[in-house]
């Protein structure tokens, strides 16, 4: 009798954690954090790297907490966060990984591994990869209708130590942040980000309804070369010199633009580009001539 229970406790465990890993398919990123609560020091014992590698290998979209690309920028709830959940005592290193969403809601975790190297570094490296061992491939079901983005990852820093017998894993380590930088919730990078974008959007709209702008021909026969960065494009020259940086709004063809001389916004209208910016209070309305 109690060997049909055991039986019966394994085939209903493995239904509920194949249910709970379905649960994931349904997010598009996984983000990392470059510094874990349970340490002090950004990547230390070089654990975000290897987290998001592991990632990568399971067939996830994973990404920084601080290289995000623009949709996710935009809609914090796209992705899940991976959180190192640590349980280590004085003899022994033991963790597992918890998959929250934007509300800090766990969706799914691993299962708890354990290290007993001395080495801090190698049974961290241990005992999440023992974890991640628990993780099925994953396959992006996407739940409605998305804008297709094109990320780039080109940025990605790669310089990390190669890695003993354990795990071949090829080198690379988390982006650089300032020291005094305060950790903030993505949210509210996000709703910043959406207040500002509307409210300029709205106050081009009005500006261009009670003001005529003067057109400049500065440029306009100039070819401009869209370069994709972090949240939109640096537009570069010939030469080339970057000349302006747009990054996207909420607003679907309009970018708030900024180069060293001036602030503005630069829009599509009618298969045309425009950068509007006010210059020695005086509204100019520049045509661009983009190739991206």
């Amino acid at each position: 009798m109690r060997t049909i229970f055991l039986v019966l406790g394994m085939v209903i465990g493995g239904l509920l954690l194949g249910n709970a890993q379905e649960d994931l398919s349904s997010y598009k990123y996984i983000i990392v954090p470059t510094k874990f609560d349970t340490f002090k020091k950004e990547n230390q014992y070089q654990t975000s790297t290897l987290i998001k590698y592991l990632l990568a290998e399971k067939g996830f979209n994973a990404v920084y907490e601080n290289a995000f690309p623009a949709e996710l920028f935009a809609n914090r709830c796209l992705g899940l966060t991976s959180v190192l959940m640590d349980e280590s005592n004085m003899f022994t290193t033991k963790a597992y990984i918890s998959f929250q969403d934007c509300n800090e809601m766990e969706v799914y975790r691993t299962e708890t591994a354990s290290s007993k190297l001395k080495n801090f570094k190698e049974s961290y490296r241990e005992a999440i990869t023992k974890s991640f061992q628990s993780l099925r491939s994953y396959t992006y079901k996407p739940t409605g209708e998305e804008t297709s983005i094109t990320v780039n990852f080109d940025d990605d820093v790669k310089t990390l130590e190669p890695v003993p017998a354990i795990i071949e894993m090829r080198e690379e380590k988390a982006p650089e942040v300032s020291e005094n930088r305060q950790t903030q919730r993505v949210q509210e990078k996000k709703q910043d980000a959406d207040e500002t974008a509307a409210s300029v959007v709205q106050e081009k709209n009005t500006v261009i309804q009670e003001v005529t702008p003067k057109t400049s021909n500065t440029n306009d026969s100039w070819l401009w070369y869209a370069q994709e960065i972090p949240n939109g494009f640096q537009l570069v020259d010939s030469s080339p010199k970057v000349v302006l940086r747009i990054y996207q709004t909420q607003k679907r063809g309009v970018y708030l633009a900024k180069s060293e001389e001036r602030d503005g916004i630069v829009y599509e209208e009618l298969g045309s580009w425009y950068f509007d910016y006010y210059q020695d209070g005086q509204l100019m309305h520049q045509t661009l001539n983009i190739k991206f």
